[in-house]
């Protein structure tokens, strides 16, 4: 009984200590982080790890194509013209240092990646002197 008063206790002690960093982070201007669900952790933490960097940068590209063609058909001129338009968006980097809470366990798991903006301006910094 007494292993269990304590679990309990223990329980209710931590719980509100990583909602309370959570939060924290969440509504902190010095943290960028990103949330991720899957049904195992290990997927959640990968999903939250993409979303964070999604949000760090986004590369966007465009291409733009015009295909004129002119021909006699029949005794007329055929003429036709065609836009070509396509955006692509992606993202890519490296961090391996960022910090993570887990909100929920398996098997509906969510969980947070998050790094202090000051540590990503120090990681830029050192890769523009490179």
């Amino acid at each position: 009984m007494k292993k269990v008063l304590i679990y309990i206790l223990t329980t209710f002690t931590i719980l509100p200590i990583f909602s309370q960093n959570w939060e924290y982070i969440k509504n902190s201007s010095a943290y960028l982080y990103g949330e991720g669900w899957g049904v195992t952790i290990s997927e959640a933490r990968e999903n939250a790890l993409n979303d964070l960097i999604s949000k760090i940068k986004v590369q966007v590209t465009g291409e733009i194509k015009q295909l004129e063609s002119e021909g006699v058909v029949n005794d007329s001129i055929d003429a036709k013209r065609e836009f070509v338009s396509k955006i692509n968006t992606y993202s890519q980097a490296t961090l391996t240092n960022t910090q993570q809470i887990i909100v929920e366990n398996e098997p509906d798991a969510y969980v947070v990646r998050y790094i202090k903006r000051s540590e990503l301006n120090r990681i830029f910094e050192g890769r523009k002197q490179k």
